[in-house]
């Protein structure tokens, strides 16, 4: 959409214009009237403001992308041969079969950024792990430690 009128924009996307002044301020364009026009840069910019503001993240595109395909083939059955055409050739039945597929297809980077945190969660349970035995057999040597001065 090429330039337009803030007022025209705000009737395109059906939002009052008051409302869309203050978002366009909100999002740190410069002052605007209903009459001023607004570029494309401004819309994708107003754009990504009001997405962050309702908590959707900055990457727009997704992380994970689902396919689902559908195939539709023929199969020609031959007829029995029993029943009134028995002496007749009778015609094949034709039966339609459907492949169904379903694949998902997922970002790399996303893929490697959960392996990589789920590498740290393991290495912080590992090290808390060993933390805790090292803290049980001190304990436990001080308790025999006791022990045996009591014992003496």
């Amino acid at each position: 959409m090429p330039e337009v009128t803030v007022k025209q924009y705000a009737e395109v996307i059906g939002v009052p214009v008051e409302r869309l002044l203050v978002q366009l301020q909100e999002a740190g364009l410069s002052e605007k009237s209903p009459d001023d026009m607004i570029n494309d840069d401004e819309k994708s910019e107003l754009l990504g403001y009001l997405r962050r503001k309702h908590g959707k993240q900055d990457a727009s595109e997704p992380r994970k992308i689902t396919l689902r395909r559908k195939s539709v083939s023929e199969l020609k059955v031959p007829a029995a041969g029993s029943g009134r055409g028995a002496g007749v050739k009778a015609r094949p039945k034709t039966i339609s079969v459907e492949f169904r597929k379903k694949r998902t297809y997922a970002k790399r980077s996303t893929l490697e950024e959960e392996a990589a945190s789920a590498k740290q969660r393991e290495l912080e349970e590992q090290e808390a792990r060993q933390a805790a035995e090292e803290a049980a057999s001190q304990a436990e040597a001080l308790r025999r430690q006791r022990i045996d001065t009591i014992e003496d």
